[in-house]
């Protein structure tokens, strides 16, 4: 829990005043408040977690990077698929962000909620994503730690970019890393688009499934599917996904997970040319009938006829 005073306060922005109802969300770096702003719209308000386990300095200069990036944005017209910014203030000395409230779940729990999602609404999710990165790039801004826990889903099913506290504008940058989603290179601070499209790749593979109803989001976050190479620890997307009919290809998905940056995509136009080229042909649709009643059939499972409590 936070130990800046904020529920029940008057936090004054520059564009407006809002309050603090109740706190929805802490980590190491920052805490995330439901609030309203003086009209009564709902909007989520992060302060620095100055009583966490991190430097406060750092904290603090987390969510002023975050400020500043998102700001930015706000000033290049904004994506639909990033977080809006709405306001900035301070508490004392400590910077606090104020952005719109999504409604809806984190996509990590959206996706062990269902088991993996189908390949349909996994596509549909990460090329939104891919807008946003490409709107990003566009506008010389890397996002540096794309993965399941900084996506959002709103209740109609769009995608939205949240947490902008390690992006950087231009490719300098410090270290981070420790995420299985995280490309070698990041370690060493080093971060390029590419970059972005790796971890695009991990995120796409975390949303699906194996052959078999296995979802791969723990496994990939276990370590299951990490190898050593020269560069350090990458990604090997498994053989047996079970593809739809726009999950690109094994060979696409393995060049994304180069783990030398200089032969990926490196730009997502670049990823977009290929992706054109190598999306999985549509799955053929298949049904049984019993009885009179229409089962239709998931080719990622095996069926025994005849059996108790199944077709």
């Amino acid at each position: 829990m936070s130990i800046i005073p904020v529920i029940g306060d008057i936090i004054r922005g520059t564009r407006g005043t809002y309050t603090a109802v109740k706190q929805i969300g802490c980590g190491g770096m920052g805490c995330v408040y439901e609030g309203e702003d003086n009209y009564g719209n709902k909007v989520a308000i992060k302060v620095p977690n100055i009583g966490g386990p991190n430097d406060i300095r750092s904290v603090i200069e987390k969510l002023e990077v975050e400020i500043k990036i998102l700001k930015e944005i706000e000033s290049r017209g904004g994506n639909k698929y990033i977080v809006r910014y709405i306001d900035d203030a301070t508490i004392g000395v400590y910077p606090v962000l104020v952005v719109e409230f999504v409604e809806g779940e984190m996509l990590e729990d959206y996706v062990r909620k269902k088991g993996g999602l189908n390949p349909d609404e996994a596509c549909d999710i990460m090329m939104k994503i891919l807008d946003a990165l490409e709107f990003l790039h566009n506008n010389n801004i890397l996002y540096r730690d794309l993965a399941p826990d900084n996506i959002m889903i709103r209740r109609n099913g769009d995608p939205v970019l949240v947490d902008f506290g390690t992006a950087k504008r231009g490719l300098a940058g410090t270290c981070i890393g420790g995420k299985p989603y995280h490309p070698p290179e990041l370690i060493r601070g080093i971060a390029l688009p590419s970059s972005d499209i790796y971890m695009w790749a991990a995120t796409f593979i975390a949303l699906l499934r194996r052959k078999g109803g296995r979802a791969c989001i723990d496994e990939l976050e276990s370590g299951s599917y990490s190898v050593s190479t020269q560069y350090g620890p990458v990604l090997k997307p498994p053989q047996d996904l079970v593809y739809g009919s726009c999950i690109p290809s094994l060979d696409v998905l393995k060049k994304c997970l180069n783990p030398d940056y200089n032969k990926r995509y490196h730009t997502v136009s670049e990823l977009r040319k290929a992706l054109r080229g190598s999306l999985s042909p549509p799955l053929p649709r298949y049904a049984i009938v019993v009885n009179g009643r229409v089962y239709e059939l998931d080719p990622s499972r095996s069926y025994i006829l005849g059996t108790e409590g199944d077709i």
